[in-house]
């Protein structure tokens, strides 16, 4: 396993002249991705231990607080001092070899290719808007495939703005909205191998008819645990509160500095429920991430401007098996990657954590239940300051929950009862750290019918 840091800029690498010095630009062009960069923002990937991904985001740092700073082998090169953002976001990832996933039976299927639809997409998709039942401020947007999809060929004179083309050595990739399309020799493979258990394989088109490709269906559905995935609600409809956009999302604790204009983030990864798997070897989970509601005021635009809503807003999250796994590991190099999901053992862990807050032998002793909030100490160091509040920007933390001089040591929980149902936000703080951060977690739902639940470092 291998660790990295991918780093947004808030401008494309054609623009990097005019906010980087000129001598930074040589170096730090060895990084970009340009499968990953837009023309919005170029992402560079560096190793966790390099020591000039350090120097960019003190450098970055330095010019949202509008000072120069100095030193370091990037410094040689002069750095400008003006105080405008230089980064939208530093996220903290692993690269997970074949071995490291041998002991997950689940693994999430991530796609590093994305194919382009050929237009117009209206010939492959029918939209259909649902309204909010009791709600007159929201609804969905829901994208039904009624014909087959028809992907971008290498002879197609158009560059596309969503996706590339398909290349004779690709065996599998994902569409612009998040279709799975692969090749007519993995699909002969996965089909051997799968024997009774194949998935729906359905005939792609492509512009130049040059291979035959297929598209690949979801043999079922697993059920995703929220929490403990950290999937965070990033704004909600403002009649009925119901959440519009999600993101699968794990701030790091550099995220809970004041003032930050960057994104910071950590690996966040999916927990499943302990509903068997479904048969196969392909699935998608209950629960997806990005523009999962829309505002009503949006969908009545479709009659002027109906291309956007054939683009799906929400992505789904791909679990594929480690049958499947060493498949692709073996016939289908590049392309792909898989990180782990926590399933039972982590899931069994934090009901037994639960179950002793409930009981009432850790922590406070009031029993946990409806409209409740656990709060479990998960971090290797005792927290003497706990604030709970609604979730929104407009509240504010108030008082410490725990008493003058109660620590919570590692493995206990504290219950916090009485609260009215909706969402909240948490925070917590070490005892004998006044330098660490704090750790922090948005949007956890309380409700008669759902326990709300937190471990800090989670």
């Amino acid at each position: 396993m291998r660790s990295f840091t991918s780093v947004d800029l808030a401008f494309s690498w054609q623009e990097a002249s005019r906010h980087l010095p000129r001598g930074w630009i040589t170096v730090l062009s060895l990084y970009v991705d340009p499968a990953q960069s837009s023309t919005l923002s170029a992402r560079l990937i560096f190793p966790n231990d390099d020591v000039l991904l350090e120097e960019l985001l003190d450098f970055a740092e330095s010019k949202a607080r509008g000072k120069a700073g100095s030193g370091g082998f990037l410094g040689m090169f002069g750095r400008k001092g003006d105080s405008s953002p230089l980064l939208r976001a530093v996220r903290r990832w692993n690269d997970y070899d074949f071995a490291d996933l041998q002991d997950h039976p689940v693994v999430q299927l991530l796609s590093d290719r994305t194919i382009g639809l050929a237009p117009p997409l209206s010939q492959i998709y029918r939209v259909e808007f649902e309204a909010t039942p009791d709600c007159p401020g929201c609804g969905q947007v829901h994208l039904h495939q009624q014909h087959a999809l028809r992907v971008r060929g290498q002879a197609d004179p158009e560059p596309g703005l969503r996706g590339d083309a398909w290349q004779p050595d690709v065996a599998i990739a994902v569409t612009e909205n998040h279709e799975i399309v692969i090749s007519e020799r993995l699909r002969r493979l996965w089909a051997e191998m799968a024997v009774h258990e194949s998935p729906p394989f359905a005939p792609v088109e492509m512009s130049d008819d040059t291979q035959p490709l297929w598209q690949v269906s979801p043999q079922g559905t697993v059920g995703v645990m929220a929490p403990p995935t950290p999937l965070q609600v990033l704004d909600r409809c403002p009649t009925c509160g119901r959440p519009l956009t999600v993101a699968l999302s794990m701030p790091s604790p550099d995220a809970l500095r004041p003032n930050l204009q960057t994104i910071y983030e950590e690996e966040a990864l999916l927990t499943l429920d302990d509903a068997p798997l479904p048969a196969g070897d392909l699935w998608v989970t209950d629960l997806q991430e990005g523009r999962v509601r829309e505002l009503t005021e949006t969908l009545l635009g479709f009659a002027d401007y109906p291309d956007p809503f054939y683009v799906r807003p929400s992505r789904p999250f791909w679990l594929i098996s480690q049958r499947l796994l060493r498949l692709l590991h073996e016939h289908a190099p590049g392309g792909w990657r898989c990180r782990p999901v926590n399933a039972l053992a982590i899931a069994a862990c934090l009901v037994v954590l639960w179950a002793a807050a409930a009981c009432g032998n850790v922590g406070t002793g009031v029993k946990s239940g409806a409209n409740t909030l656990t709060v479990i100490n998960g971090v290797d160091g005792p927290i003497c300051t706990l604030h709970v509040k609604r979730a929104s920007s407009q509240t504010f933390w108030g008082r410490n929950r725990l008493e003058q001089g109660q620590r919570l040591a590692m493995g206990e929980a504290f219950v916090v009862d009485g609260l009215a149902a909706g969402h909240y936000d948490v925070d917590a703080f070490l005892c004998d750290d006044d330098t660490h951060p704090g750790y922090g977690r948005y949007d956890v739902p309380v409700g008669p019918d759902v326990a709300g639940a937190w471990t800090i470092g989670q």
